[in-house]
C-alpha cells in the first residue's frame, strides 16, 4: 500500500512535466528569464551560472 501511494504521487508530479505545470519557484536566472549566462570576452554560453563563473576566472587569470 505504501509503494502505491509513493508511486501515485510521483506519477502526478511527473504528469506536471507534460502539462507545463511549475509547482516550485526557481531562483535560477536562466529558468526565470530564458537568458543563459554568456561570457562577453569569448561569447561562450553556459547552462549553469556556477560553470559560467568558473569559466570567467580563466579569463581573469
Amino acid at each position: 500500500m505504501g509503494n502505491f501511494s509513493r508511486e501515485s504521487s510521483a506519477l502526478i508530479r511527473h504528469h506536471g512535466i507534460h502539462t507545463g505545470e511549475k509547482p516550485y519557484e526557481c531562483n535560477h536566472q536562466r529558468i526565470r528569464t530564458g537568458v543563459t549566462p554568456t561570457n562577453v570576452a569569448c561569447g561562450k554560453a553556459f547552462r549553469c551560472r556556477s560553470a559560467f563563473i568558473r569559466h570567467q576566472s580563466l579569463h581573469a587569470g
